[in-house]
């Protein structure tokens, strides 16, 4: 049975081999287990605010912030 991550292993385990032909990947949030709801829409918010679709590109970004 396939586990909550396992779509993101996957993808995160074939990255490279995209990267290689040239491809670029979209951006990548991870959140910690342990943050709170209401501070993970504070900070994705605050990310799609002061932030330009473009930046996000081949990026993976930690929260919190």
């Amino acid at each position: 049975m396939a586990g909550r991550y396992t779509p993101l292993k996957n993808y995160l385990r074939d990255l490279p081999e995209s990267q290689r032909e040239g491809l670029s990947m979209p951006g990548v949030i991870e959140v910690a287990d342990d943050l709170p709801v209401r501070q993970v829409i504070d900070d994705v918010l605050l990310l799609a605010e002061y932030s330009e679709k473009q930046e996000w590109e081949d990026q993976i970004i930690y929260l919190p912030l």
